[in-house]
């Protein structure tokens, strides 16, 4: 439902103190003050003003929805002096507009659930104030092509949210000064004037993004905090036109990745980063120099294809999983690029565009087993080593192709020479099978006494007669039998015969 205060008919028929929760539409003070809305307040109702000139004065709203203000070219302020809740404003397209205010507006206490305070202002580029005091948390705060644009001593309490400790999301090109904002969910600044050292009791970020980050803002470094970012930081698309410093000297961590990307002429400081949960990639940057002396930890560390830029030495660093490096490597503080290093689980590559550049610490470091795998191309440099470390599972990008050779070879000779045995023993031991079943057969066959039925019957279950050959069969395990074994002597009679004839001749 939505009601025009342009159409007084139809405001003093369906706007009443019990219903004040449809769309209300003003383009005049005297929409206001001659009509209904002048009494008119609820939580949910909804307040449109387009196409309105010189000042607004909405006296007696205390509570609304949203407030939505576009489309006017010659309005200049906007008051809501009783206004104490409100989810929602949206400015947009009102360029002589310079100043909103509604300075009762609060955070809601235990009783009133629900506050999600959001606001967006976007060209608004001569609004300088926004008068709100007692704001605490907020959950969407959108600021581009306003009037909040440098950062200086006077604009401090401008933007009017300096009670504000805690928001979901931040937009914002402009340098708006957060005076008590201790945590951001998401802070996403960009342009020459955004200026993260505004935030300056900052403690904890969830994911922080800096693009285009012109900043020159003259401040005092003891005036502001460090702060932890638990997920991801960005810094990206920075351009000087001679040369230009970035501030993200706050920044102790980051808890997921850390990607600087196409910045140009800039000196980056991180010199507090000490961790990274994740990747740190600084790729495709020109004319660039980081300092990042304290970082000790991090997943994955890439500097890769940064033009006419010094790749820093990593001082701190103590432990990665892999890393690598390509471009022209810093040779200012000697071979020893990372002097602490204690392990590293993967590879380092190193793959230096400048030809001084000396590999040989990084190899002492590969054969103290403290680099597992190693690709250097400097001097004293080699291809690749890995390490055999005691319960270490290298993958197989970790071995080199003449070991895979070697291997492949030694694993054919093993299984040549196992079957070249087991045919030798087999082929052995059947040809003795053999020889003693032919010796046994000889054996049995020039003993003629002996019965056939007696051993060869029931012993012999193998020579077979096919076409006059005979066929030799393996006999049974109970083949052996006693033989038949003739007396020792003869019957005593078997002499009578000699001694009788001997007798006779010698009567002759």
């Amino acid at each position: 439902m939505q009601y025009s205060v342009s159409s007084r008919t139809a405001i003093n028929s369906k706007i009443t103190m019990a219903n004040c929760t449809g769309t209300i539409t003003v383009t005049s003070q005297d929409d206001i003050d001659n009509s209904p809305l002048a009494k008119c307040s609820d939580p949910l109702l909804v307040v449109e003003v387009h196409n309105s000139n010189g000042t607004l004065n909405f006296p007696s709203i205390t509570q609304a929805q949203r407030i939505d203000i576009h489309d006017c070219p010659q309005l200049e302020s906007v008051d809501f002096p009783d206004l104490t809740f409100l989810n929602a404003l949206n400015v947009t397209q009102t360029p002589a507009l310079t100043q909103i205010s509604f300075p009762k507006l609060v955070s809601p206490s235990d009783g009133m659930k629900g506050f999600d305070f959001a606001m967006v202002i976007n060209k608004a580029p001569a609004l300088t104030e926004l008068i709100s005091a007692n704001i605490s948390a907020v959950s969407y705060v959108e600021i581009f092509d306003t009037g909040f644009q440098f950062f200086h001593e006077g604009s401090y309490n401008a933007l009017g949210l300096n009670e504000v400790r805690h928001a979901s999301i931040i937009v914002s090109d402009a340098c708006i000064y957060f005076a008590g904002m201790q945590s951001v969910q998401n802070f996403s600044i960009s342009g020459p004037n955004a200026c993260p050292e505004a935030a300056s009791a900052l403690t904890t970020v969830e994911n922080f993004t800096w693009t285009n980050a012109i900043s020159e803002g003259d401040y005092d470094k003891n005036s502001v905090s460090l702060f932890q970012i638990n997920g991801s930081l960005v810094l990206e698309a920075t351009e000087f036109q001679e040369r230009g410093h970035v501030d993200l000297w706050r920044a102790l961590s980051a808890g997921d990745q850390v990607n600087i990307t196409a910045n140009r002429n800039a000196d980056i400081d991180l010199s507090q980063l000490a961790t990274v949960g994740s990747t740190m990639r600084i790729q495709n940057n020109t004319n660039c120099t980081f300092n990042l002396d304290k970082l000790s930890a991090g997943q994955d560390i890439y500097m890769l294809d940064n033009m006419d830029t010094v790749l820093p030495a990593l001082p701190g660093l103590q432990s990665a999983d892999n890393i690598h490096f390509r471009g022209i490597i810093s040779t200012s503080s000697g071979p020893n690029i990372f002097p602490f290093l204690k392990y590293v689980s993967g590879t380092v590559t190193i793959e230096a565009w400048n030809n001084d550049f000396d590999c040989s610490k990084l190899v002492s470091l590969q054969r103290d087993h403290i680099i597992h795998n190693l690709i250097c191309n400097g001097t004293n440099g080699t291809q690749n080593i890995t390490n055999s470390l005691p319960g270490a599972s290298p993958s197989s990008s970790g071995l080199m192709a003449s070991s895979w050779a070697g291997i492949g070879i030694g694993i054919a000779v093993v299984v040549i020479g196992v079957a070249v045995t087991l045919f030798w023993r087999t082929r052995r031991h059947y040809r003795r099978k053999l020889q003693d079943m032919t010796d046994k057969k000889r054996t049995s066959s020039s003993s003629m006494n002996v019965p056939r039925e007696g051993l060869w019957a029931s012993a012999l279950v193998g020579l077979i007669e096919a076409e006059g050959r005979g066929v030799v069969r393996e006999l049974p395990e109970d083949y052996i039998r006693e033989m038949h074994v003739p007396p020792a002597e003869l019957p005593a009679h078997h002499l009578s015969p000699t001694h009788e004839l001997a007798g006779s001749i010698r009567a002759m």
